[in-house]
Formats: C-alpha cells, sequence, structure tokens
C-alpha cells in the first residue's frame, strides 16, 4: 500500500486525484493497457482496490451468506438488548412503585414493633443483651426494613447480641414445639429449613386473632408481644414477588434452564413435605392449624401449601448458619447485606460472658440513625439470587454471566432480564 500510495501520488499528482480516491469509483477508470512500468503499477493498484473494499482486505462480503448471517445475529442481539432494558425498567418501576406503598402499609405494623423491642430490651432480665439498633424502614433503594444505629458506635462495637434461647426458631424447637404431633424420626425433603418453616407458621397462627397453633412454653409476656408484633413485619403480598420461589411459574421456567440450582427440585420437595404435613399433621386438627389465619384486618395462608412455601422462602433468605445449626433469629433477621460488612457469628454474652448466641459487630463507625450492614457470607451469585433475592456481583459482572448462559434465543432475553432486575430494584431482603 505503500508503495502503491507513493506512484499514485507522483503518477496522479497533476490531477490532485490519490489512487484511494480513485478506488471508490469502482472500475470508473480506463481497463486499456498501460504503457510505462509506472503507470502499469498504478493501473494493477487501481484494479486491485476497486475489488478490494476500501476498509479492508479481500472481496465484499455483503451479498454473501455468512454476512446475512451476521447482520441477522447483529440485528437479533440488538432486538434481545431493548427487550431487556424495557423489562428491566418496567420491572424496576413496577417495584418502586410498591416499595412506596409498602412505607406507607408499614408504618403503623412499625411502631408496635418498634414499641415492643423497646419494651424486650429494657424489660429486666432481658434475653437481649446488648442493642445498640434499632427497626426502621431503609433508606436503601434495594431493601425493604433494615436496621438503623440508635447511637454512635464505632468500628468493633457489638451492635445487638441475642442469647440462643426465648426468642430464636430452630430445628430443636420444631420438634419439641410439635412433639407427639411428628413422628420423633421425622425427616422432610426441605430438612431443617422446613422445621423452622413449621415453627414460622406456628407463631403465624399464634399471633392471629384465630389463637391457634402451639403454645410455646416458658415464654415471657415481653417475648411473646415482641414475637407476635415480628411476624406483623414479614413480607407479604407484593412484597415476596422477586423471591425466586415465589416467582410467577415462567420466569421459574427460565430460570430452571439458566442455573445450577434447580428451582423445580426445590419446589418439588416443598410440594412433598406439604402434601405429607397435610395429610398426617394438619388435616386432622384444622382448628389448630388452619389453612388460612387473620392478623389485623387481612387473611394470610398459613397451614398451606401456599403458606409453608412461603414459610420456607422467608427461613432461606432471613437465616443464619451459626454452631452448626440453622437458627432464624427475630430483629437480627432484620440486618441488610455488604460485601465489605461484618457476617454475624456466634460469641459468648451476659454478666459473666457464658452465655452462648449471636453477636453484630459494627464494620465501621456509625452515626446516630444510620442503617448498619453485615454480610450474609461467601457465596454464589445464584446462592444470593435464591436465598436472599440480590446478586453479589457487579452489573458488568451479572450481564457477562447471563450473557454466558445456553438459551434458547426466545428465552435469553428474559434470563438476562431477570438477572439484570435483580441487580437494579429493590431486593426486599427484608
Amino acid at each position: 500500500f505503500a508503495l502503491f500510495y507513493f506512484l499514485s501520488s507522483t503518477s496522479f499528482a497533476w490531477k490532485q486525484k490519490p489512487i484511494f480516491a480513485m478506488a471508490t469509483t469502482r472500475f470508473s477508470i480506463s481497463t486499456s493497457a498501460p504503457t510505462t512500468a509506472t503507470s502499469t503499477l498504478v493501473w494493477l493498484s487501481t484494479l486491485i482496490l476497486a475489488i478490494v473494499p476500501v476498509n479492508g482486505f479481500g472481496p465484499s462480503m455483503k451479498g454473501s451468506p455468512s454476512f446475512v448471517v451476521q447482520q441477522d445475529r447483529q440485528r437479533i442481539r440488538q432486538q434481545r438488548e431493548q427487550s431487556v432494558l424495557e423489562y428491566s425498567h418496567g420491572y424496576a418501576k413496577q417495584h418502586r412503585l410498591q416499595a412506596v406503598s409498602a412505607s406507607a402499609s408499614l408504618e403503623h405494623t412499625l411502631q408496635e414493633f418498634e414499641k415492643a423491642c423497646t419494651q424486650l430490651t429494657q424489660a429486666k432480665n432481658s434475653v437481649v443483651k446488648t442493642c445498640k439498633v434499632t427497626p426502621a424502614i431503609s433508606e436503601n433503594p434495594e431493601c425493604r426494613l433494615g436496621l438503623v444505629a440508635t447511637q454512635r458506635v464505632s468500628k468493633g462495637d457489638v451492635l445487638l447480641s441475642i442469647p440462643y434461647k426465648d426468642m430464636e426458631l430452630t430445628p430443636d424447637l420444631a420438634k419439641r414445639t410439635f412433639q407427639g404431633i411428628l413422628p420423633d424420626k421425622y425427616d422432610g425433603w426441605t430438612g431443617d429449613a422446613g422445621l423452622i418453616a413449621l415453627s414460622l407458621l406456628n407463631e403465624v397462627a399464634q399471633a392471629s386473632t384465630d389463637s391457634a397453633g402451639i403454645v410455646v412454653k416458658d415464654r415471657t409476656p415481653a417475648v411473646k408481644a415482641f414475637m407476635q408484633t415480628w411476624v406483623a413485619t414479614l413480607p407479604r403480598d407484593e412484597d415476596t414477588q422477586q423471591y425466586p420461589l415465589l416467582w410467577p411459574e415462567d420466569d421459574q421456567e427460565v430460570l430452571q434452564s439458566s442455573s445450577t440450582s434447580k428451582i423445580y427440585r426445590i419446589l418439588d420437595d416443598i410440594e412433598e413435605d406439604s402434601n405429607w404435613l397435610q395429610e398426617n399433621v394438619f388435616g386432622k386438627d384444622s382448628t389448630k392449624f388452619p389453612a388460612t389465619v387473620t392478623i389485623g384486618d387481612t387473611t394470610y395462608p398459613c397451614f398451606s401449601l401456599e403458606g409453608f412455601t412461603w414459610a420456607v422462602t422467608m427461613v432461606q433468605s432471613r437465616s443464619f448458619f451459626l454452631d452448626t445449626s440453622l437458627r432464624l433469629i427475630p430483629l437480627m433477621d432484620m440486618v441488610n447485606h455488604q460485601d465489605e460488612a461484618e457476617e454475624v457469628r456466634s460469641g459468648f454474652m451476659g454478666t459473666f460472658g457464658t452465655t452462648k448466641g449471636a453477636v453484630f459487630v459494627a464494620d465501621k463507625a456509625y452515626k446516630a440513625g444510620e442503617e448498619v450492614f453485615c454480610s450474609y457470607g461467601p457465596k454464589s451469585a445464584v446462592d444470593y439470587l435464591f436465598e436472599h433475592v440480590s446478586l453479589s456481583m457487579t452489573t458488568k459482572e451479572i450481564v457477562e454471566m447471563a450473557n454466558s448462559i445456553m438459551l434458547p434465543p426466545k428465552n435469553q432475553w428474559r434470563c438476562r432480564a431477570l438477572f439484570q432486575s435483580n441487580a437494579g430494584v429493590p431486593t426486599y431482603q427484608n
């Protein structure tokens, strides 16, 4: 090209028309035989450039089948990207509107819960040993509720410590509560999460105006009031639509095709356990174990497949694994996630430091009224999506992961939208 350009510049200087400009005319030069060596080279170079596209070597591919396929792929890719944007923006707008509505409806319930928290922490021989936080509506648009500091705290300060008794929901508590009702060696497909879900449904029944469920022994009036108001703050209805186990069936189908964690298997396990419980426990005493209960003016599913699915979802998204056991700890379960924060851990507390329990430590200094965070631990993006309705990944990483998913074209953009929307809209962990 350098040689051809030099020759063309010298031979055609009088015309002020370089050979590259002539190439764009496509065979507009004379094809008659050249008369000199220099003109021969110029003629050949012009002929080559007339055949080769100006923007690259080789023959033009614009009319070839492979070029048409490439154009189609680019067009489909652009359509999918536009669909992802439209889906994600619609998803985000929908849940932001729901967040505003949820904030308004939660005000009264949250005030009652704050009162119960205050009574519990100030009561003589309180079960809560350290409490420098209070529940509040989160200012983070990706969350629903959270915990805020009630005073200035320094990095390393204990924000909240709760012993392993009285308030927590565990598999052992479920076995004790349902003793004589469940077989001694009961082992459902949902494992410990299913047992804690049973305890959670029992708390819901106890908090209802129907006075259903089984009374949990050895609880003080302050703890009972606290548990009843805590149940009322749990997400319901529109606040649960972003949990994969409660997604519409079409979206669950996309997730089933795109993830190594098979949602259908989890749903099948929940249904198997629910059917067994319905036949052997719930159906035998519908007064104690009603399919629906009323809390305030609202009716909620309880001892049923719908209620059990909701309860398992809550357990998966709000529990901590501490001291070899899965534990759902009211109030502690309201703290939201940040990657750089400290994990909730086990520790000792009390006057003599001999009482074991869950400890939440500040990862940095916080001002009074500022939301505090913990880390939910090192989990994969899929685990965060299934368990906490969020993806611990950057938007770029999410897009790359979504793009790598092998799905039929008609489902691929929807899967990308699901991943991207869960990264950029309210996640409602709490």
